[in-house]
């Protein structure tokens, strides 16, 4: 039982390093308190699953418990947390590179996720971790934009060589399933600036779901209602193309229903905590103009179920009730919140809870429905 309570006691720090204050409760104990008797390397290595070292970094200087972790395990922390401000500033000013180069070749497009996330949905963009550049444009601009940020140093059909520590050809098979899944463009990379950021990416997705999904909207009713982005901080900001708050949210949910429920991608790079705490913090702030506008859209594209079941987890984790907010609790029953899809395309279903999954790895049991 002790070490049941322990474990809790971590994962519940981490639940509240993931969502700020965007969730509180009247019974939640002060963070002094809750820190009292941690085991910092499970600690750490939840964060660590789950893309919040970052963050687990500055919420311990923030409660002034930054000398509570053994101190070679607070310097890892505290690098991470410094690397990860250094790429965000630095991908922040490249995002604006980027929008001059596309809007000076006429693509219409819109950033999205991470890269606006950092700033609209966190006190500090250090603490959303950011891997590239998310875009959004019709496919048919695709080689359009490849060509005005090839003025940038970008190039086409690359990837990082960790081992050569230099951007070399893509991998024909992986070449080949972008072409069969045209939902995505392979990343257009180039060079970065020093070794804490050696490349790059642009990735370029050209809808909120996958190649022949039941579930879409369609782009241009998405590109129609693009809003300018302040992102970044003070004189490092930016201003940039966005998702409409409504798309915003709902990619965000899309995505990690994609990531989360197909086998394949499940398997390969399974979801995260911090996925899940983009949903808490966007509906936390921007609930009063999402919850009309949302509700009809989800109605008029019919994707009642793939959003119920991303809202499901999201609630039994944060103890939230977006679920029940949207009027979505039909679409959320037992059977289809514990489906996942089958890379042969049958119906599966997997065991356990999505904390169990997030701490521990998917899946517990992976079976046939």
């Amino acid at each position: 039982m002790e070490a049941q309570e322990m474990s809790d006691r971590e994962w519940r720090i981490l639940l509240r390093v993931a969502v700020g204050n965007a969730v509180t409760a009247e019974d939640d104990p002060p963070s002094d308190q809750l820190a009292t008797g941690v085991d910092y390397p499970r600690l750490l290595e939840l964060a660590s699953r789950n893309r919040l070292v970052p963050a687990l970094s500055r919420w311990l200087i923030e409660n002034g418990l930054e000398d509570e972790p053994p101190r070679r395990m607070s310097g890892l922390m505290e690098g991470q947390r410094r690397l990860s401000k250094h790429r965000a500033r630095h991908l922040t000013a490249e995002a604006g590179r980027v929008a001059a180069a596309l809007r000076a070749a006429g693509v219409t497009f819109a950033f999205t996720k991470g890269i606006v996330f950092q700033t609209e949905l966190y006190e500090a963009p250090e603490t959303r971790e950011l891997n590239d550049i998310d875009a959004m444009m019709s496919l048919r601009d695709a080689q359009k934009a490849a060509e005005a940020l090839a003025g940038l140093g970008y190039q086409q059909n690359r990837t990082f060589s960790d081992l050569d520590g230099h951007l070399v050809d893509m991998p024909r098979a992986d070449l080949l399933m972008y072409k069969l899944s045209p939902d995505h463009s392979p990343h257009l990379m180039r060079p970065g600036p020093d070794d804490a950021l050696p490349y790059i990416a642009v990735d370029l997705a050209h809808s909120l779901t996958w190649w022949e999904s039941q579930w879409t909207i369609p782009l241009e009713e998405v590109l129609s209602e693009v809003r300018q982005a302040r992102i970044g901080m003070g004189e490092d900001s930016v201003t940039v193309p966005a998702l409409s708050h409504v798309h915003s949210f709902l990619f965000a949910a899309l995505h990690l229903f994609r990531e989360a429920w197909f086998e394949r991608t499940s398997l390969g790079k399974d979801v995260n905590l911090s996925q899940f705490a983009d949903i808490v913090r966007y509906w936390s702030l921007y609930r009063r103009s999402l919850a009309g506008r949302l509700g009809d859209v989800i109605e008029t594209h019919v994707l009642f179920a793939p959003v119920a079941w991303v809202l499901h987890h999201t609630d039994e984790l944060f103890g939230t009730k977006i679920v029940h907010d949207l009027g979505l609790d039909t679409h959320a029953g037992e059977e289809w919140v514990s489906s996942a899809r089958a890379k042969n395309g049958e119906t599966l279903r997997w065991s356990g809870d999505m904390t169990d999954r997030l701490q521990r790895g998917f899946p517990a049991t992976l079976g046939r429905a």
